[in-house]
């Protein structure tokens, strides 16, 4: 018989020498004779320790990557590029499901156009393309509308090249920022309505570091955001450091202060604004910053002001009622013993043309009198048809009786003026408050000082702002008083007819005559113009409409002059 061999081939652990177990894959064979079984195997081991060890690492790799896959919270999917190009979705981890709210079967071997929305699938598209292009990874940020809802994410696409230079896949990854965006647009929302409150809302930190400075804040100090955020509240906005450091102190000990500052605007205009703090602290209660906002009360302030000045004038006027009968009866008094010594008095005797002056002031006093009763009730004033010039011509004999010898008065008379519908007495308490006035502005002067009167008629073509008055094109009386005093500043000037406002000492005046001055020619329909250049002199220009002419009157007739 002849004999034969059989070969069996198993893997088995085996220990070496040293100890360390190894893999090796045994081969045995068994020898026959004829008759007889062998009784000897030849046993030869061939050592695969190295091969398993690479499958093991291969497999352990697989489950570290599945687990990676699975677990990242952004993200991933992988894409096939076709020809055309088209691209197709290869694979996707949970968290592509999780954000778009598709299943695997849903996306995984579609084409991408059929699986991302418009209208950022052309976007998409359009990046793909750019990264094959460019042979590099380039990044955008998207926002999608999934099953899920709204996603923002920003994505990442990384093009996979083989050894001919072909793009054979995309790998992508998308980190979900939608939290952080509706957030942000929570934020701007809220600024957006910050930004529409008309009060200034600020954050300053504990240093008086601007942090926040809303559109209010803008329109009330001037400042822009972008000029005010990181700078000091205090070297932008504070006038009164020393009530700014109190309110700190209070807030500090309260955790909120309200009150009232004096505060300045970008362009250096003093303002006035309520403000209220409130104390901001972190999560350990150290004081972090401070949310406060401003509103601006200055013109409050005026108004206030102004009514404290009304509520005086009113008291004047109740004095000058409780008074006037007792001066009355002292002006009675006067008047009846002038005429009974004029009576007494020869027709020739020098002492008549002063007494006549008496007379004639006395009965002015009685004028201006019942002129200030009619002023305090607001009553209508008693006009009539007048010329302006004899009235103008009649009170400055009184007012040169008033003036220093070093004053001089001189008149420049046009043309007949047009006539005025007017109080007389009226007329007579502008020119006699407007001449004081100009001699008070010249009363420090070395030299003499000149008042120059004049009285003309003007037409005016277009409309004239006069003041608070705009006055209407027309024929106008104009009665001018310029002086060649001190003259006035600007800031002076936009407060010269405000009332009880004065630069006088005190004593010497009471800021009421231009304020009367004003109230008698906006009562009277007109207007006044002030020019003024200090060290120059100044000039005030007051505006009576022409009255209606009478009937059979053409307005020229009216005025003084014949018809053409």
């Amino acid at each position: 018989m002849t004999g034969e061999r059989d070969f069996y081939q198993i893997e088995a652990r085996c220990l070496r020498r040293e100890g360390a177990v190894v893999w090796g894959r045994m081969s045995a064979s068994l020898v026959r004779t004829a008759g007889q079984t062998a009784r000897g195997a030849i046993v030869m081991l061939e050592d695969v320790t190295e091969r398993r060890r690479m499958e093991e690492a291969v497999r352990s790799s697989e489950r570290l990557r599945t687990l990676m896959y699975s677990a990242v919270s952004d993200t991933l999917f992988y894409i096939g590029v076709e020809r055309g190009p088209r691209f197709r979705f290869l694979s996707i981890n949970p968290a592509f499901s999780r954000a778009t709210g598709l299943r695997e079967d849903q996306v995984i071997g579609r084409p991408v156009d059929e699986v991302i929305p418009e209208p950022s699938r052309a976007l998409v598209l359009e990046q793909y393309a750019r990264a094959i292009q460019q042979r590099r990874t380039v990044t955008w940020d998207e926002v999608s509308v999934y099953p899920a809802g709204t996603r923002y994410g920003e994505v990442s696409i990384t093009p996979i090249f083989d050894r001919d230079g072909h793009c054979t896949n995309l790998v992508g990854t998308v980190h979900d920022v939608t939290e952080r965006r509706l957030t942000e647009q929570r934020l701007a929302a809220q600024a957006a309505l910050l930004d529409k409150a008309k009060d200034a809302i600020l954050v300053v930190d504990f240093d008086g570091g601007i942090q926040y400075w809303n559109k209010g804040a803008e329109r009330l100090y001037g400042w822009s955001s972008e000029e005010a955020v990181g700078r000091r509240v205090l070297d932008l906005i504070h006038h009164d450091v020393a009530a700014f450091e109190a309110g700190r102190r209070r807030m500090i000990e309260t955790g909120e202060w309200s009150g009232e500052l004096a505060q300045v605007t970008k362009g250096g205009r003093p303002i006035i604004t309520e403000v209220n703090a409130t104390l901001i602290r972190d999560e350990e209660g150290r004081a972090r910053s401070v949310f406060a906002i401003g509103t601006d009360i200055t013109e409050r302030k005026r108004l206030e002001v102004q009514v404290f000045h009304n509520q005086r004038l009113e008291s004047l006027g109740t004095l000058a009622g409780g008074i006037a009968h007792d001066f009355n009866n002292l002006l009675a008094a006067i008047l009846g013993n002038l005429e009974f010594a004029l009576q007494e008095l020869p027709q020739d005797h020098r002492a008549r043309e002063p007494l006549g002056e008496i007379g004639n002031a006395s009965r002015w006093g009685v004028e201006l009198v019942r002129q200030l009763l009619t002023f305090s009730r607001r009553d209508e004033p008693r006009r009539r048809r007048v010329e302006l010039q004899p009235l103008v011509q009649e009170a400055l004999g009184l007012l040169r009786a008033a003036l220093p010898r070093s004053t001089r008065v001189e008149t420049r008379f046009g043309s007949p003026t047009p006539e005025i519908l007017a109080d007389p007495i009226q007329i007579r308490q502008i020119v006699m408050n407007l001449g004081s006035n100009a001699a008070h502005a010249m009363s420090g002067a070395a030299s003499s000082g000149v008042i120059e009167v004049q009285v003309d008629r003007v037409v005016l073509e277009g409309e004239l702002h006069a003041r608070s008055t705009v006055l209407r094109p027309g024929t106008y009386a104009r009665l001018t008083v310029t002086d060649t005093g001190c003259g006035i500043d600007a800031a002076t000037l936009e407060r010269v007819f405000d009332p009880f406002y004065t630069t006088k000492e005190p004593g010497r005046g009471t800021g009421l005559g231009l304020s009367v001055v004003h109230g008698i020619v906006r009562n009277h329909d007109g207007g006044i113009v002030v020019e003024s250049t200090p060290g120059q002199g100044t000039s005030f220009s007051v505006y009576f409409p022409a009255a209606p002419p009478r009937e059979g009157r053409t307005p020229e007739t009216a005025a003084g002059r014949s018809s053409p």
